[in-house]
């Protein structure tokens, strides 16, 4: 066994998401990375690098699927009122200046994938989204 089969699954960035000026670029929309297995696994480690470019931000999400077909937004408590009465709300992360993440979860659904949406700029092209998946 090899040292990276010991560590967990290796996506490459380029089978995951890149969106880069050599690829794909960032765009006002959504866009979303193809949809990885990770039911055999119990951790999720992403490895987001962003850099801001002419945009003036990116807004990235992820999103969970127990068939690969139908996907639900990560969501995070918003408040909890007196009454127990609990308010949540869809989570996104957004990035004002270019920036390296790490972001881990503990595997609950069957699969996962990354959207990305670049924040108004007068020209995506020179703007740089890549998130590398490990699974373990």
């Amino acid at each position: 066994m090899d040292d990276k089969s010991r560590q967990g699954i290796i996506y490459s960035q380029d089978d995951w998401l890149t969106l880069t000026p050599a690829g794909t670029a960032v765009t006002a929309a959504y866009q979303y990375s193809g949809a990885v297995s990770i039911c055999a696994f119990s951790q999720v480690v992403c490895y987001m690098h962003f850099v801001i470019g002419a945009a003036t931000g990116v807004n990235y999400k992820f999103q969970f699927s127990p068939d690969a077909t139908n996907w639900f937004d990560e969501e995070g408590v918003r408040s909890i009122e007196g009454s127990g009465l609990l308010t949540t709300v869809e989570v996104y992360r957004t990035h004002a200046a270019s920036d390296d993440r790490r972001i881990a979860f503990p595997v609950l659904d069957d699969w996962i994938r990354v959207g990305a949406q670049g924040i108004a700029g007068v020209n995506f092209l020179t703007t740089v989204f890549t998130v590398h998946l490990r699974v373990g």
